[in-house]
């Protein structure tokens, strides 16, 4: 079970930083994500800051962060994803959105990424109320 999973990886690995995508994204795999570190939350608490991204549904963030040095890093780890590039041209998707980002953010920048940022017992409370 991916609860169990993420208990044995918090166990181990005791993270500061949790990146996943938003638990209303537009994908169920990614809404089972959310739910899944909740549960693996209420078994094992984890003190960690979780910065969540969409990536089939924009959110209403609270952190920008400028990613213009790291754009081509992204870049080839989406292409990483084959299967899912052979069908979408995920790249593009994800660079007109960091590009929307970087001009809401207005600081002379090409490329943004966009999170909403709750500590790990915020985000959780979260995903009871609204998953």
């Amino acid at each position: 079970m991916l609860a169990d999973r993420f208990t044995e990886l918090f166990n181990r690995v005791k993270p500061d930083i949790i990146f996943l995508p938003f638990m209303i994204d537009n994908h169920q795999d990614h809404i089972a994500i959310s739910r899944a570190f909740a549960k693996a939350y209420k078994n094992k608490a984890v003190e960690a800051m979780v910065y969540a991204y969409s990536v089939w549904t924009t959110l209403i963030p609270n952190v920008v962060i400028d990613i213009s040095q790291q754009w081509e890093q992204k870049k080839q780890a989406i292409d990483c994803y084959k299967t899912q590039t052979a069908t979408r041209d995920y790249v593009t998707m994800a660079e007109s959105i960091s590009k929307y980002w970087s001009v809401v953010k207005g600081k002379d920048t090409q490329y943004c990424e966009a999170f909403f940022r709750a500590t790990s017992d915020e985000y959780v409370s979260l995903v009871k109320k609204i998953l």
